[in-house]
């Protein structure tokens, strides 16, 4: 009886090993999918704060616009001004 159950766990040894390894390669597996998908979320990240960085250039861009044109009445209005003075003290 105990020869019939050292050769069973002779022979489920390899089993054993089989499923242990099997174990192994899918913790291994699920690790690099977990990273896999960090990764994604990190791409997808990176991509969303592109995007927003995109919007406020454009944003940026017509703030210095109107800025400009602004610029451009005020220093019109300068003028006027200063025409009306010189007009005005002769």
């Amino acid at each position: 009886m105990e020869e019939q159950i050292t050769q069973f766990l002779i022979n489920l040894a390899p089993a054993i090993t089989a499923v242990a390894t099997i174990i192994g390669a899918t913790v291994a597996i699920i690790k690099s999918l977990k990273q896999t998908s960090s990764e994604i979320r990190a791409d997808a990240d990176i991509k969303a704060l592109v995007k927003e960085n995109q919007e406020l250039r454009k944003n940026n861009q017509a703030i210095l616009q109107a800025m400009r044109e602004q610029t451009r009445e005020m220093n019109k209005t300068r003028q006027e001004i200063q025409m009306q003075r010189r007009n005005y003290r002769r």
